[in-house]
């Protein structure tokens, strides 16, 4: 089950992040942000060791098969340093996170297909925020990509740090927006090592608290 984020206002907006210190829109509509180096060496490192210590099984209600693909949760402070950069860099409200819901790809895993975040009762979830803590090369798979945002498609690469977020959600309407589909590609057979990222979604609006487990 994926961290739910209160924050005040009706609609499913959330505060744009000063375009700095790494910070960068890739797309308005939908809108989506990488941050490079959010996480520091030392961060990436115990969010790891948390990962490798923790025993994974089936992600919940998983809509897509994706063999090789696992799920967990990692228990984690509420004052870790991590979610106080994540509340004030979209001011919303991280006191209450207790947990942070990782997914690993085992080498050889297949790639999920294209896809809006929802929550369990199938009602799409406002925002997605993933935290990579594993690398791989722009030229290997295991990229998220958006087919449809923008003028062409969009692929990010995994880089160890990096966070990327994204509205699954029509800022006007809360309705679901089919631009934000997005999938993972597959982890090669020869990959070095496991990817490992974690993913939770933002509930923008109080009305709106409902479980999303990690697609």
């Amino acid at each position: 089950m994926a961290l739910l984020l209160a924050a005040l206002g009706a609609q499913p907006s959330v505060a744009s992040p000063h375009l700095s210190n790494g910070v960068a829109q890739l797309s308005q509509a939908p809108r989506i942000w990488l941050v490079n180096d959010f996480l520091d060496k030392a961060e990436v490192s115990y969010l790891r060791g948390l990962a490798d210590a923790t025993q994974f099984g089936s992600c919940e209600n998983q809509r897509v098969l994706n063999n090789g693909k696992a799920c967990a949760q990692l228990k984690i402070s509420s004052s870790t340093p991590v979610l106080d950069r994540l509340a004030k860099l979209w001011h919303v409200d991280t006191s209450h996170v207790e947990s942070l819901a990782a997914v690993r790809y085992s080498p050889g895993s297949s790639p999920s297909a294209a896809h809006v975040d929802h929550y369990s009762d199938g009602t799409p979830a406002d925002m997605t925020i993933v935290l990579y803590l594993t690398d791989a090369a722009p030229e290997e798979a295991g990229h998220t990509n958006f087919p449809y945002a923008g003028a062409a498609p969009l692929s990010v690469a995994p880089k160890a740090g990096s966070l990327l977020a994204w509205m699954n959600v029509d800022e006007a309407t809360g309705e679901e927006n089919p631009m934000a589909k997005h999938s993972v590609g597959a982890t090669p057979a020869d990959a070095p090592h496991d990817r490992v990222i974690l993913q939770f979604s933002i509930t923008l609006r109080p009305q709106l608290k409902r479980s999303c487990p990690p697609l």
